[in-house]
């Protein structure tokens, strides 16, 4: 007897963590020799090359954002591929799903939770009612006990199935550059940074929510305060209008010079090996980053925004936490990250030791096919 196949069913494959935990995810099921089935409800995949080619995929493209007849479709293709378990990352995909199997008790769904405070008021509101769809025989994962909490709070939201799985990234491609003094000289040479400044790095999409001009605002504090002359370096892409607004903020600051922006990258690893310390100044959506796993993987103490589960991860030796749209907190925080000295080697065994890619997969492979004994990585 073959064993079940597996949607998978996103809204895009979009530059974001959750679109590369869901391709990570994917491809491990790829590898391990299960035939699972991608479902992506957008044309705008920019990260689907990052997919294994021979994942079978299907794009259900909507007509405008609220195509209740997505849902229909889907179920057509579920039904064409006698497929009875679904994962889906995002609430607003479960919701359209979920509208055309409401009293279902045959398929197994899954719902993969990957942000916690809201954007704006509207999705606030809309989260009432998507979380609404979710039934008793739904099983919704969290990526960190603090999201748990706070939609519990939020939205009296409190599943009747439900687990906690912590992110995971690949500790072997994001470790400690041992010798690479000649390619960081380089690459800050090509960034006009002097060899011995200081590098503070945000590797983060260009979306409002991420607060990039509360860096620029921390970084003009760090100068003015503290005497540290420190880049702040932005690598990646995203909204065009929001990513003009933050380049103008940076033209109209005091340390214009000293800020660096660098559109999306493959490998972003280079840019970790050339900083001194990574941070995120996010102020919602955030909720247990794969990007600050990443730079501490490569050896680098972390300054976050104390929201989603940062402080799941980061304590006296991985980093510091700083208050959201506080520019003076979160310059506090890099200039005493600047000031200690943190062993590398330490901070990529701790990842590697709590957040593993095989850890999660593991995890995830318990979850959605408990039947099966045994799960090969690769």
């Amino acid at each position: 007897m073959s064993e079940p196949r597996v949607a998978f069913l996103i809204h895009g494959l979009v530059v974001g963590g959750a679109e590369k935990f869901f391709i990570s995810l994917v491809n491990h099921f790829y590898r391990s020799g299960r035939d699972p089935l991608v479902i992506l409800l957008s044309d705008d995949n920019e990260l689907f090359p990052e997919m294994d080619p021979g994942v079978s995929s299907v794009i259900i493209k909507r007509s405008f954002k609220y195509d209740l007849r997505v849902g229909r479709k889907i179920k057509a293709v579920l039904k064409d591929n006698n497929i009875n378990t679904v994962f889906c990352v995002g609430i607003f995909s479960f919701f359209l799903l979920k509208l055309y199997f409401p009293f279902n008790k045959k398929k197994k769904f899954f719902l993969s939770l990957h942000s916690t405070i809201p954007a704006t008021t509207k999705e606030h509101l809309l989260n009432y009612i998507y979380f609404r769809s979710i039934s008793p025989n739904d099983t919704v994962i969290f990526i960190c006990n603090a999201q748990k909490e706070y939609l519990g709070k939020k939205y009296f939201f409190r599943p009747a199935s439900s687990l906690v799985i912590y992110n995971g990234i690949n500790t072997a491609y994001f470790s400690v550059n041992e010798n690479g003094t000649e390619a960081r000289k380089k690459l800050k040479a090509q960034l006009a940074i002097a060899e011995t400044d200081k590098v503070i790095a945000k590797i983060a999409r260009m979306f409002p929510e991420k607060g990039h001009t509360y860096g620029i605002d921390a970084l003009e504090i760090l100068h003015r305060d503290y005497n540290c002359k420190a880049h702040l370096l932005y690598v990646g892409s995203g909204d065009k209008e929001y990513e003009e607004q933050v380049k103008q903020h940076a033209k109209r600051s005091a340390v214009a010079n000293y800020v660096h922006f660098v559109p999306h990258q493959k490998d972003v690893r280079p840019y970790h090996h050339i900083a001194d310390v990574f941070t995120l100044t996010s102020y919602s959506i955030e909720t247990f980053s794969l990007a600050a796993l990443e730079a501490m993987s490569s050896g680098l103490p972390c300054s976050l925004t104390n929201i989603g589960g940062a402080a799941e991860m980061i304590f006296e030796h991985t980093g510091m936490l700083s208050q959201a749209k506080n520019p003076s907190s979160i310059a506090k925080t890099w200039f005493d990250l600047l000031q200690k000295k943190f062993d590398a080697r330490s901070l990529h065994d701790y990842v590697e030791a709590n957040y593993s890619l095989d850890q999660m997969i593991c995890n995830y492979q318990k979850a959605l096919l408990p039947e099966t004994a045994s799960f090969s990585h690769n």
